[in-house]
C-alpha cells in the first residue's frame, strides 16, 4: 500500500512510493555509501591537487614578516600541455564500411562536424582534459534529450561519479552512480513521473560550486543522505502558494546505472524460423536476463522517478572517461598533478627561506641593551639616521649582520626545478623557449619532438574519448532519428552556408570512425610546412599531397584554382599549335607563347584577323 504523508513537506497528501520502492532506495543508498567510501580512499589527493592548481599553496596563515611565495609551477605545466593537446583541433572522420555507402560519407561527415560544433566539443575537450590532468580522470556525460531530439554532452565533475569498488572502467562497472543537482523544472521535464511523486528539493552543494572539489559536504562522511549536511537540513519546507524561489530550488538527483542479473521466464524461439519451440506439445520455457542491456534507476529527492531498462541501444553507460595515467586494476588514475604537488611545495618553502634571508641581509636585526635609552621602534633603517643612545651607562646599539645562504640552497632550488620538468615531461623547449647553446632550427625541432613524448600518451587517451563520443553520437542518431533532418553547416574554405539532409537510411548504414587533424602528433605548423616543401622539392609529393600534409585550410580552393590554370594553359597550348586564321601579321599564327615564371602565357596580338587573340589579352 502507498504510504500517505501529510505535512509541510507534503501538504496535499500526495501518495508516496510503495514500501518495496522505499526498500529499493535504502539498498541503493547503501550501495552508494560503499562506493563513496572506496572513492574517498582512492581520491584523497584531489583537494590538494585543486588547491595547488588554483594557487592556494599554504594551508595555514603565515606570520606577516615571513615570505609566502606561490610559484605556479602546477598551473604553468597544465596550461602548457592543454594547448598542445587540443591546438590541432582533432575531429572525427567518418569512413563507410561498404563501398555502396561511400557516396554518403560526405553527408555523415557533415553531420558529425555539425554535432561537434553544436555540442561545443572544443570547449568540452579542453575542460575535460584539464580535469584529467588535475584529478587523473575527466568524465563527460553524453546523453540523448528525447524531448529536444538531440544528443547532449556536458563535462561532468569527477567528484559526482561513484563507480562500484570492483570497477576498473565505466564499461565494466556493475553499478555506476551519477550524483548531481538539477533545477526542479529540469527534473520534471526529463522524468515526468516526478510530477506525481513527493520530490523534495535538497540542500545545495556548499563551497565554490558543484564543479569544484572542496569544501563539499558530500565529499566527507558527515551525516547520511536523508539527514543533514554540515548542519544544514536536507529537507526544505514547501508551503502551498509559494512557487517562486522554493519551486526553483535544486533537487538532488542520483542516477544508478545497474548491470542487473534479474531473470525472467519466457517462451523459447527457434532463431532460424522464429517459431516457438515445443516439446511433447508444450512450449519450452527458458530463463533470460530481464535487463540484458542494463537498468537505469533515477532517484530524485529520495523518490524513484524512473526504473526501467537502459534507454540506449548501444548498451553502454552514457559516460566517457578520459584518463591521465591509468593504473591496472583501478578505476581512478594517477593524476598529472599528484607527483608534482610535493615538488611545488618544497620549491615554495625553499624560496620562502631565500626571500626571508634576503630581507634579513638587506635590513638586519638590531641588538639594543635595555639601558641604551633607545626606543627600538626608532630603528627604521632610514639612510643617514642618527641614533642617540646612552654610551656612558654601558648601552649597546648594534646591528646583527645576516648570515649568507650556503651555496647548496640555490643548488637545491635548481635541482627541484629540474625535477619538476623531469616529472611532468614539460621542459623549456616545450614552452617555446630556446635552449641555451643550441641555435640550429632542426636541432631545436628535434628537441621539441623528443620533449613531447609524454604528452603524446596523454593525447592518445584524449583520442580514445573522442572516438567513443563519435560512436555514441552515431548510435543515438541510429536509434532516435525517425525522419529526415535538415542541418546547416559552414564551409570553412568557401565561407558559405550549406544545408544538408540527414535521413535514417544513411545514418543506419555501417560507419567506421578515425581521429584526424594530426592530434596524435602535436607538431608545429612550421615544421610540417618545411617537411612538405622538402618532399615536394624532391619530387615525392605533388601539390595536392603537400597541401593535404600541412592541412592548409583553403586547400580545396587552391587546388581548384590550380586545375583551372592548368586547363587554360592546355587550351592555349593546343590553340597555338593548331594555328588557324591570320594572326597579328596575317600569317596564320595565333601568337607566340611566352613563359612568365612557372605559368606559360600567350603574348597578346595587337591586331589581326582569324584565330589570334584580340587586344584585350588573356587574364589567367
Amino acid at each position: 500500500m502507498p504510504v500517505q504523508s501529510v505535512s509541510l513537506l507534503n501538504p496535499e497528501g500526495i501518495p508516496g512510493q510503495s514500501e518495496s520502492d522505499e526498500r529499493k532506495v535504502r539498498r541503493l543508498l547503501t550501495v552508494f555509501e560503499d562506493a563513496r567510501a572506496f572513492k574517498d580512499e582512492a581520491t584523497k589527493s584531489w583537494e590538494e591537487n585543486w588547491n595547488f592548481y588554483r594557487g592556494h599553496h599554504w594551508k595555514k596563515a603565515r606570520p606577516s614578516w615571513k615570505a609566502s611565495p606561490r610559484i605556479p609551477i602546477t598551473y604553468s605545466k597544465i596550461e602548457t600541455i592543454i594547448p598542445i593537446m587540443t591546438d590541432s583541433s582533432p575531429r572525427v572522420h567518418v569512413n563507410a564500411r561498404h563501398p555502396k555507402w561511400q557516396k554518403y560519407a560526405d553527408v555523415m561527415q557533415k553531420m558529425m562536424d555539425y554535432e561537434w560544433d553544436r555540442q561545443g566539443m572544443d570547449a568540452n575537450l579542453e575542460m575535460n582534459s584539464k580535469n584529467a590532468l588535475i584529478y587523473g580522470d575527466g568524465i563527460m556525460y553524453n546523453w540523448y534529450d528525447e524531448q529536444r531530439g538531440r544528443p547532449c554532452t556536458e563535462v561532468m565533475p569527477p567528484q559526482n561519479a561513484f563507480p562500484d569498488g570492483r570497477a576498473t572502467s565505466i564499461s565494466d562497472a556493475r553499478i555506476f552512480t551519477h550524483r548531481t543537482l538539477m533545477p526542479r523544472a529540469e527534473v520534471l521535464r526529463r522524468w515526468p513521473k516526478a510530477e506525481s511523486r513527493r520530490v523534495i528539493p535538497g540542500a545545495r552543494f556548499q563551497g565554490r560550486g558543484i564543479e569544484d572539489i572542496a569544501p563539499q559536504p558530500w565529499a566527507g562522511r558527515q551525516g547520511a543522505i536523508a539527514g543533514t549536511y554540515s548542519g544544514e537540513s536536507l529537507m526544505v519546507q514547501e508551503v502551498p502558494g509559494r512557487s517562486d524561489m522554493q519551486a526553483e530550488r535544486e533537487i538532488e538527483v542520483m542516477q544508478f546505472w545497474v548491470r542487473d542479473q534479474e531473470t525472467i521466464e519466457a517462451d523459447a524461439f527457434d532463431p532460424e524460423t522464429g517459431q516457438p519451440i515445443d516439446e511433447n506439445g508444450k512450449p519450452v520455457r527458458i530463463e533470460h536476463l530481464k535487463f540484458p542491456h542494463g537498468r537505469l534507476i533515477v532517484v530524485a529527492g529520495q523518490e524513484i522517478v524512473f526504473d526501467d531498462a537502459n534507454p540506449y541501444w548501444h548498451s553502454r553507460w552514457p559516460y566517457i572517461k578520459q584518463t591521465s595515467h591509468p593504473i591496472n586494476g583501478s578505476f581512478w588514475s594517477v593524476s598529472f598533478t599528484e607527483n608534482l604537488v610535493p615538488i611545488n611545495r618544497y620549491i615554495n618553502k625553499l624560496l620562502g627561506i631565500i626571500l626571508d634571508n634576503a630581507a634579513l641581509m638587506a635590513s638586519g636585526q638590531w641588538k639594543v641593551s635595555k639601558n641604551a635609552g633607545v626606543d627600538p621602534k626608532m630603528l627604521t633603517g632610514e639612510p643617514g639616521l642618527a641614533v642617540m643612545y646612552n654610551a656612558l651607562g654601558g648601552g649597546i646599539v648594534d646591528k646583527i649582520p645576516g648570515v649568507p645562504l650556503p651555496k647548496y640552497v640555490m643548488d637545491t632550488l635548481e635541482m627541484l626545478i629540474r625535477l619538476a620538468d623531469d616529472t611532468t615531461g614539460v621542459f623549456d623547449v616545450t614552452q617555446g623557449k630556446k635552449p641555451v647553446g643550441i641555435t640550429a632550427g632542426v636541432a631545436i625541432e628535434q628537441l621539441q619532438e623528443a620533449a613531447q613524448t609524454r604528452i603524446r600518451l596523454l593525447t592518445r587517451h584524449m583520442e580514445q574519448a573522442i572516438r567513443l563520443w563519435g560512436e555514441m553520437t552515431i548510435a543515438y542518431h541510429q536509434q532516435f532519428l525517425q525522419k529526415p533532418k535538415l542541418i546547416r553547416t559552414h564551409n570553412p574554405e568557401t565561407g558559405e552556408v550549406e544545408f544538408t539532409v540527414i535521413t535514417p537510411e544513411i545514418v543506419r548504414a555501417g560507419w567506421d570512425l578515425e581521429i584526424v587533424a594530426g592530434s596524435t602528433l602535436p607538431r608545429s605548423r612550421d615544421a610540417r610546412q618545411r617537411e612538405a616543401l622538402e618532399l615536394f622539392g624532391a619530387g615525392l609529393f605533388d601539390k595536392e599531397e603537400a597541401l593535404n600534409y600541412i592541412q592548409h585550410p583553403g586547400r580545396d580552393r587552391v587546388l581548384a584554382r590550380l586545375r583551372r590554370q592548368e586547363q587554360m594553359q592546355t587550351a592555349i597550348a593546343l590553340g597555338g599549335a593548331g594555328g588557324g586564321g591570320g594572326g597579328g601579321n596575317g600569317n596564320g599564327g595565333g601568337g607566340d607563347i611566352q613563359s612568365f615564371g612557372s605559368r606559360p602565357q600567350r603574348r597578346p596580338q595587337v591586331s589581326g584577323r582569324g584565330g589570334g587573340l584580340n587586344n584585350q589579352g588573356l587574364n589567367i
